[in-house]
């Protein structure tokens, strides 16, 4: 009890009985980041039903929600499963951009490349939506003819994805902002304003090649060891990460960088590392 009697008054949640179900969930996120145990946070909220159970209070935590949630923590949690993975965060992401004119043989290939690492952590990209494989596969890839262009915002058509394989498509919608250097619709634009009219992957080289998982790879690697951060425990994967971070530390709630994040499963708590 002492536990969860802490968690409240350090997050300011009222000391209301019987346990509303949103501190509930909110009291098992935060052991989640606390890297706790499946069997930890079970033993707690164990504790949390017999204390209401004994007093003859409503037991929320039996409501499916609370139940998915501790069962997600079992299933993502184990030793086998720690994600090392680094997050790329604003600032090292605007040092990146900074990197790609020295790094990059030509205008056209600086711009591509800006373009794909700012939708990458800005659109919360899968590298299987940004470029193609060596099997040329373009299955879930983002096409020039989905991008849309607004004075404030950019959206971004994705017609499948990982987590939507039947088509039904979503809509990315990313805002402009006052930083022109990592601004996600300035940066789109421009490489808008030169890329070839060709259709099909909005990532294309000049002759209109699409861009693959492995030169997205290399150039990261490269524009980090040319930053001064060592990049082992940096991937494709970490501007998605990133994203994830940045907006939690930001105060963005859960629901929302989940919904953001097209995630459909508690798997995104993993991506946040505070």
């Amino acid at each position: 009890m002492d536990i969860f009697v802490k968690f409240r008054e350090n997050h300011g949640f009222s000391d209301v009985w019987p346990i509303p179900l949103d501190d509930l969930t909110s009291f098992i996120v935060y052991m989640f980041r606390k890297k706790l145990s499946h069997s930890t946070v079970s033993g707690y909220i164990s504790g949390l039903s017999y204390f209401n159970k004994i007093n003859n209070l409503e037991d929320n935590t039996q409501k499916f929600v609370v139940r998915k949630l501790i069962e997600g923590i079992k299933r993502l949690g184990g030793p086998n499963q720690k994600d090392t993975r680094l997050p790329i965060t604003r600032d090292i992401l605007e040092k990146l951009l900074r990197s790609l004119a020295v790094i990059c043989k030509n205008g056209y290939e600086t711009k591509l490349f800006m373009t794909s690492f700012s939708l990458a952590f800005h659109g919360f990209m899968r590298v299987g939506e940004i470029t193609v494989d060596c099997k040329n596969k373009q299955m879930h890839t983002v096409k020039f003819e989905n991008i849309k262009l607004c004075d404030a915002r950019l959206e971004v058509l994705l017609t499948s994805s990982k987590t939507d394989q039947f088509g039904s498509g979503t809509t990315i919608v990313i805002s402009k902002q006052k930083n022109k250097n990592v601004c996600p619709v300035q940066i789109m634009a421009n490489f808008i304003k030169v890329r070839p009219p060709y259709l099909g992957p909005l990532f294309c080289h000049f002759d209109g090649s699409p861009l693959t998982r492995y030169q997205f790879s290399a150039l990261l690697k490269r524009s980090l060891s040319v930053i001064g951060i060592e990049n082992n425990g940096f991937k494709s994967h970490s501007f998605r990460i990133g994203m994830a971070t940045t907006c939690a530390l930001e105060g963005i709630s859960d629901e929302q960088i989940k919904e953001m994040g097209r995630w459909k499963s508690q798997a995104f708590l993993r991506y946040i590392r505070i």
